[in-house]
């Protein structure tokens, strides 16, 4: 117990001396400018878009909208696919008329059940981000193994957004002056 106590009593002025002069051969470096290219935030920026996340239920020849958010997503998550064989869902973004983006995503209209074989659902839940490069108001989706279609509102994902940043920006409609 004594010997401890005592190697603490010998350590501690030493342990003090280093620290007032320094470590030895560590130094900082000076500030250098980083280029746009390199810099790791404009890096994951880039290699994201803004999108809506939708989430919608088709019943046979109905589809309803359970959910659109806004949201970051990657970039990868939003491309469309060419390579899809069998059923798939197609989504449509319109802003003011105009089509400014679509994705097709696969449909799981059939599925192996356990002890029967191949069924067909017709009742199921699709969950896709679509670009959306500007503030979308109106998606049209279609699920030809059913024959369901709809154009569907997508306003509703902005509000929230709109209300908490109330700023001009892409996304939010200035209001009307009159």
């Amino acid at each position: 117990m004594r010997k401890s106590i005592a190697a603490l009593a010998l350590a501690t002025p030493l342990l003090i001396g280093c620290g007032a002069h320094g470590t030895p051969g560590v130094r900082d470096i000076a500030p250098r400018p980083l280029a746009a290219a390199d810099d790791p935030i404009n890096v994951q920026a880039d290699a994201s878009v803004d999108a809506l996340v939708l989430v919608f239920t088709i019943d046979g020849a109905t589809i309803t909208l359970d959910q659109a958010t806004l949201a970051r997503v990657p970039r990868s998550s939003t491309r469309r696919s060419t390579e899809l064989t069998g059923d798939r869902v197609s989504v449509i973004g319109y802003s003011a008329g105009n089509r400014v983006s679509d994705i097709n995503v696969p449909d799981a209209v059939v599925k192996a059940q356990e002890g029967v074989g191949i069924v067909r659902t017709t009742r199921r839940q699709i969950r896709l981000a679509l670009a959306a490069p500007r503030a979308l108001d109106t998606i049209e989706v279609s699920a030809p193994a059913t024959g369901a279609t709809a154009r569907l509102d997508v306003r509703v994902a902005y509000a929230p957004y709109c209300k908490e940043y109330n700023r001009d920006n892409k996304y939010c409609p200035a209001p009307v002056q009159r």
